[in-house]
């Protein structure tokens, strides 16, 4: 994994290198063509200035030749010369060891000539009947040109050297809270879900440890209900135990009457097992994040859902079903749950009458699913606490009969959705449990 220090100091030196590298390249062309420009243009003075000497002085056909040669044997610069020829091609006068004794006569202007290996630039100039040429060593142009190049670019390196280990020191001390944070986080073990502290965390850390927060927090949250769905499942699971247990020990010594009832005692506590671990089972999965499909047609699964009921149950059931039909974001499979817990609580806690409607909002693309009985209701203070799992009233005709899970997998189902469970008394008497989930129509698809 590589370090968020060493990543940005090479990526910083990486950037550096490569602007210098393409910036060095337009310098190094830029200087080289102004400095050939400059020198060629210095060759062509010299020139020039040697003719002006040559005839304002009037040396020229007045000084015996051995003067003119002396007159220009000065110690010239390295990789510098000059030479004066006559129109038939005789040196007159060059400077010390100059590179043209022993080569034709250059061509007027500028020229480029390669002696013993050596290059040099040249001008040569025509003054009367003599020509003059100034000359000096490329190499040594080149010298000039590094020279040049090497003293602008030395400063820069170092600037650069200077600048990544000023960012490496500045970047080690900016990550200070970052391993500060992660020492605290190892040194937390798994029962230790308390807040991390941010008294020294920097602005751009904050939100990390806020989102570090609240998500122990919901762990926090999800192990508290997961022990007390533990310490409830326990419970409830042990009482129809309990009662088949009870019940099978007496079928052993009865027989008879007797006999048949002990069984068909413990035949009712295996059915409520069965019902307890059904309702787990469907709460397990309303809490998981399998993703499903969704509810193509909320009619079609409310028709299976009546279709199953027992003949008792649909003699009191009363249907109201909108005309318009609709598909919802719940799937299915989950749909149908939540809707059989409501009207299983409705037919438990209600002899009378109970009413399944269903409308649809196209405004706010909504689907409203209620359920109304006819029972003794619940008080404002039951409904606050009614979704809790394991939870039961003490109204039910019959009291034993539920599990206690039936309103809290409904619940945990339409919120996963995005949907709601709003719980109601009637007017007239009785509760009214509505499910509002998002919905679409086919349109929409």
């Amino acid at each position: 994994m590589t370090s968020i220090r060493i990543h940005a100091v090479l990526v910083t030196g990486v950037a550096l290198v490569l602007f210098w590298a393409l910036s060095a390249i337009w310098m190094t062309n830029s200087v080289q063509e102004n400095l050939d420009a400059t020198l060629d243009q210095r060759l062509s003075m010299s020139a020039r200035m040697v003719a002006g000497i040559l005839k304002d002085t009037g040396i020229v056909g007045r000084a015996p030749r051995e003067e003119w040669d002396s007159a220009l044997k000065v110690g010239g610069g390295k990789g510098i010369a000059c030479q004066i020829r006559t129109m038939r091609g005789e040196i007159v006068a060059e400077t010390e060891n100059g590179p043209f004794r022993n080569v034709e006569p250059l061509p007027l202007g500028l020229s480029t000539k390669i002696v013993d290996g050596q290059t040099w630039r040249a001008y040569t100039l025509q003054s009367g009947q003599y020509r003059i040429t100034a000359s000096d060593l490329v190499e040594e142009r080149r010298h000039f040109v590094d020279a040049v190049l090497l003293s602008a670019g030395l400063p820069f390196l170092v600037a650069v050297i200077g600048g990544l280990l000023a960012l490496w020191i500045g970047i080690g001390k900016g990550l200070g809270p970052l391993a500060a944070l992660s020492k605290t986080l190892q040194k937390k073990n798994a029962n230790d879900l308390a807040p991390i502290a941010d008294q020294y965390a920097s602005k751009e850390l904050r939100p990390v440890i806020d989102s570090l927060n609240q998500m122990l927090g919901r762990v926090s949250s999800t192990l508290v209900q997961q022990r007390a769905f533990t310490d409830g499942a326990a419970h409830e699971l042990r009482t129809p135990l309990t009662i088949i247990g009870t019940h099978l020990q007496v079928a052993k010594l009865s027989t008879g009457t007797a006999l048949e009832v002990s069984l068909n005692s413990a035949e009712e506590g295996v059915r409520r097992l069965n019902h307890t671990l059904e309702q787990m089972m469907a709460l397990a999965r309303a809490d998981s994040v399998t993703v499903e499909e969704e509810c193509d047609s909320v009619s079609l699964v409310i028709e299976e859902l009546v279709e199953r009921l027992p003949t008792v149950s649909m003699r009191r059931l009363r249907i109201d079903f909108a005309e318009q039909d609709a598909g919802a974001k719940v799937p299915a499979s989950l749909l149908h749950t939540a809707v059989r817990n409501l009207l299983d609580n409705a037919f438990r806690y209600s002899m009378g009458m109970v009413l399944l409607s269903v409308t649809f909002d196209n405004h706010k693309k909504l689907c409203r699913i209620s359920v109304a009985d006819s029972g003794p209701g619940l008080t404002e203070e039951q409904i606050s606490v009614v979704s809790q799992r394991f939870w039961r009233g003490k109204t039910s005709t019959h009291t034993q009969d539920g599990s206690g899970l039936g309103l809290s997998i409904v619940s945990a189902i339409v919120g996963r959705y995005g949907g709601d469970l709003i719980l109601a008394g009637r007017s007239e008497g009785g509760l009214i449990a509505e499910l509002v989930i998002p919905a679409f129509t086919h349109e929409d698809a």
